[in-house]
């Protein structure tokens, strides 16, 4: 099965940011030159969206909302990764292109777009950390129709209770 993994789908760019439009597949198909010209973009996008969630962050520090710090902070932790990654690998790549090793090339701008999209989601949710949904610490939200009087509330203290066991197994 062909992995493609079209980075225009999620629609959470930074601002000032140019987007990428570009598959892997397709990115692996370009010349040279064009694997730098996304490369860099990718870099500059994630750039962009860890500045952002930095804003975000000091925003959140002003608020004093204890949750939405701790939410904004785990995202932006992992975008500085992310963006120290991406710089690597670009610069990795950049070597690879220039020694004519084609096949590590391709790995490198592959690991940058796949960052980009790791970034993306990490911004995405960033947006909704203090939103109320409970998505942004990666609840669900299920909604149940018909229910019956036969439907038991279980609280979250239920859910760790463990019942020793009556014989020991020897």
């Amino acid at each position: 099965m062909t992995l493609l993994l079209v980075l225009s789908q999620l629609a959470f760019a930074a601002p000032g940011a140019q987007r990428i439009e570009v598959s892997l597949e397709q990115a692996s198909a370009e010349s040279p030159a064009r694997k730098q010209e996304i490369a860099q973009s990718a870099v500059e996008e994630i750039g962009a969206a860890t500045r952002e969630v930095e804003k975000m962050a000091d925003q959140a520090a002003k608020s004093g909302v204890a949750d939405d710090v701790k939410c904004v902070a785990e995202k932006l932790t992992k975008l500085r990764a992310l963006l120290t990654l991406s710089k690597a690998s670009q610069l990795e790549m950049n070597g690879f292109i220039a020694s004519n090793d084609g096949v590590h090339a391709e790995q490198q701008v592959r690991r940058v777009l796949v960052a980009l999209t790791r970034a993306r989601e990490l911004l995405a949710q960033a947006k909704s950390c203090g939103s109320g949904e409970g998505l942004a610490q990666g609840g669900q939200n299920v909604e149940v129709t018909g229910a019956s009087e036969s439907l038991v509330e279980v609280s979250d203290e239920d859910a760790y209770t463990v019942e020793p066991p009556l014989a020991s197994p020897n």
